[in-house]
This record gives C-alpha cells, structure tokens and sequence, in this order.
C-alpha cells in the first residue's frame, strides 16, 4: 500500500498572490515557496507561516524538511523564509 500523500495549501492572509505549500509523503517533507515577508508574523484571522509549520511539523524550530523549493525569487514567495 503506498504511503498517505498530503497537501497542505497554507493561509498566507490577505496579500495578493503569494504561495507556500507543504508536501508530505512518508517520511518526505517539502516545502514549496515561503509566502510574503508580513507573513512571519500573524495577522488576525491569519496565523504566522511559521505558527502554521509548528502545527503541522513535529519537534522545535527550525524544522527539517527533506527538499525546499522556491519557483522563483520574487518576495511574495521567498519572504517568508529563514
């Protein structure tokens, strides 16, 4: 049986355009684009990018991905990023 393959499309608020993505497939994390550079810290109704990672990835910062992925280095998608 393959293993459970899951999309989380994460909340990057209220900002046009912006993307973060986070793949996970076994033991396989990835993380695609890191949303804009308001989005380290949250906004009301919006939490943090990397608040949003606490939930969804185990242990403290800074958490281990297997790949990271920036489809281009415009700052509504590498913003975000350590």
């Amino acid at each position: 049986m393959p293993d459970r393959f899951t999309i989380y499309l994460l909340d990057v608020g209220p900002e046009e355009y912006g993307d973060a993505v986070l793949l996970q497939c076994g033991g396989v994390t990835v993380l695609i684009d890191g949303a804009h550079p308001a989005d380290h810290t949250g906004r009301e109704g919006h939490p943090s990018i990397p608040d949003q990672l606490d939930k969804l990835l185990p242990g403290p910062r800074p958490h281990q991905l297997s790949l990271l992925i920036a489809t281009h280095a415009h700052l509504d998608h590498i913003g975000c990023l350590p």
